[in-house]
């Protein structure tokens, strides 16, 4: 019980702190230079 409550937590902050460097990257602009690069390698 502890255990899943423990992953649940787990879960939840790491999810907060990628929409937090989601964010941050988005306000830089930093995240569509990425997805650029990235599709740019994909084709």
């Amino acid at each position: 019980m502890l255990n899943g409550y423990r992953r649940r937590i787990f879960t939840q902050t790491g999810i907060e702190a990628s929409l937090v460097v989601l964010a941050r990257d988005l306000q830089s602009g930093e995240y569509f230079r990425q997805t650029r690069k990235w599709q740019k390698d994909i084709r």
